[in-house]
């Protein structure tokens, strides 16, 4: 390593005990989506201490933040994204303790590289992704309009160069019927409960038809409120995914025709509205993702590589990776002799994203964040060809 590469690690190394601190205490107090109020102030705690500017509540969200670092030269804006939010029952089952403590380590890792060839550094605080996804209201307020490169990590039981989400829409269907006496008068009533039961039939025969990678899932939210009245109002929620957005829409689109079938065929009226913001797929961008394998590898890290593989989830990150070189790399909270492989949203996944062995590939993949940024600063070429990745990609 030059002497450069040296003082990225050492830098690393001085806030590493931090660093570990700062994931532990949002791991052992779990806040949900839009009430992530303390992983908020820790985190911009320790950027404003580390000399970054910060401002709190953007896009609409009170526990968002942006926090910046730049140098007196110009250069490119270095993006991190940090994820903090719980979940239901589970407290971190998706290990997002790790994921915003590698974004805010990795942005005061670079500062000093930031001022010697210029540009800038990011953090930006993107709470709720587990509901709403509030990076695409960020995305909707141009707040990453001028970031040249977005990166990120989110755990999981391997290293791999991608996290390549597919796309996601949400549905809230809503009948409504009339009320009456289910034993007295059933004749006068309109059961908007059989509209939401012959829904979810048509929708499970539809499932025959679609294409391997569609997932459609949903839960009745309101069923009814007495055995002895014919419910006048249902509602329900559906997701509805598949590898890339145009495919969802044609799906999304078949299901609107299924609900306002279903609604005539039971004689109620139908409403469809959307509860969350709408994902993209993920664009990754491997001219970015290589760089960083290349530091991870000469670690001694076993990284996959994933071109062309999706997995089954979703993420807000997949609409800013359409509109920016992006990237979202895995990194392993755990071994198959650890005895707690379970998957993510898992109480052993939430057990997991504390341990040793998930601190220390935490600490591992900011100094490799660390030193791709240090790469992509000192040799001008490697942006320019992320960004012709980026526009190939964008016009295919």
């Amino acid at each position: 390593m030059d002497d450069i590469e040296n003082r990225l690690m050492e830098k690393v190394d001085s806030i590493a005990d931090d660093l570990r601190s700062l994931a532990i205490r949002i791991h052992d107090n779990p806040e949900l989506s839009l009430e992530e109020y303390e992983a908020c102030r820790l985190h911009t705690e320790m950027l404003i201490e580390h000399g970054f500017d910060v401002e709190i509540g953007v896009a609409g969200y009170d526990t968002s933040f942006i926090a910046s670092h730049k140098s007196e030269k110009d250069g490119p804006v270095v993006a991190f994204l940090a994820e903090y939010d719980a979940l239901p029952g589970l407290g971190h089952g998706c290990g997002h303790n790790l994921v915003g403590t590698i974004a805010t380590g990795s942005a005061i890792s670079v500062m000093d590289v930031i001022d010697r060839f210029g540009g800038e550094v990011r953090v930006y605080g993107t709470p709720a992704e587990e509901t709403v996804g509030s990076k695409v209201d960020f995305i909707k307020e141009g707040l990453f309009d001028d970031c040249d490169i977005i990166m990120m990590a989110h755990p999981s039981y391997h290293n791999a160069d991608g996290m390549n989400t597919i796309a996601m829409m949400n549905m809230k269907v809503e009948f409504f019927g009339k009320a009456a006496h289910a034993a007295a008068v059933p004749e006068e009533g309109i059961n908007a409960l059989d509209a939401m039961i012959s829904l979810y039939n048509m929708i499970n025969a539809y499932r025959q038809q679609t294409r391997s990678d569609v997932r459609i899932h949903g839960i009745i939210t309101n069923g009814g409120d007495a055995p002895n009245i014919i419910p006048a109002y249902t509602s329900a929620v559906f997701y509805i995914r598949a590898n890339d957005r145009e495919h969802c829409n044609e799906v999304y689109e078949r299901m609107k025709g299924i609900v306002a079938a279903t609604a005539m065929g039971t004689g109620c009226r139908h409403k469809i509205s959307q509860v969350e913001n709408f994902l993209d797929d993920t664009m990754t961008n491997y001219a970015l993702a290589d760089i960083i394998t290349n530091r991870l590898e000469s670690f001694g890290v076993d990284v996959k590589r994933t071109k062309g593989e999706h997995l089954s989830v979703s993420s807000d990150l997949g609409n800013v990776s359409h509109i920016k070189p992006s990237v979202q790399m895995l990194f392993s909270i755990g071994t198959p002799d650890s005895g707690n492989m379970t998957e993510a949203h898992s109480i052993g996944f939430a057990r997991d994203s504390c341990s040793d062995f998930a601190l220390d590939s935490m600490l591992t993949y900011i100094r490799a964040f660390a030193l791709a940024t240090y790469d992509i600063l000192r040799e001008p070429k490697l942006l320019t060809e992320i960004k012709e990745e980026f526009e190939r990609n964008s016009s295919s």
